[in-house]
């Protein structure tokens, strides 16, 4: 999700001018209040807002002809479906494009599944790690930054 647009903007900002960042969000009011920061930072032109369910936006992409050619997939959205979103980023991702997952370690609380969404969390790690698609690494900052390399 995209919620005020902080890391929307820093993936713009970082990009060169021949860029293009795809930002996902649920919630059109979300959107709308990042694209207004997108404006005021003066990227509105570096950033594509897809409203609506992140699945289908990503599935979108892929039939769109988006297939192989993003350098980099940032998943932070409901984590129920942090695996469908991994699945879909590796169709996105040329080889060697790195796809960042937030939260991945969940306030501690993955490994004894305290609550559903540590579940949901917990199931998402273990995809990442039997993946013989990608290198893994998870690093225990914040609320856990996972980082990982298409093969």
């Amino acid at each position: 999700g995209v919620y005020t647009g902080a890391s929307t903007m820093t993936a713009a900002l970082a990009v060169p001018d021949t860029g293009q960042v795809y930002a996902l969000e649920k919630s059109k009011k979300h959107a709308n209040v990042a694209k207004k920061y997108m404006q005021m930072a003066d990227i509105s032109d570096k950033v594509t807002f897809l409203v609506g369910d992140a699945k289908i936006s990503l599935e979108s992409l892929i039939e769109d002809g988006h297939r192989h050619t993003f350098d980099f997939s940032y998943i932070d959205a409901d984590k129920a479906n942090y695996g469908v979103y991994f699945d879909l980023s590796l169709e996105l991702l040329r080889a060697g494009g790195i796809i960042a997952v937030d939260n991945t370690l969940f306030r501690g609380k993955v490994l004894t599944a305290e609550s559903k969404t540590a579940g949901e969390i917990h199931n998402a790690n273990q995809i990442f790690k039997s993946s013989r698609r990608v290198e893994t690494v998870q690093l225990n900052v914040g609320d856990g930054y996972t980082l990982m390399r298409k093969l």
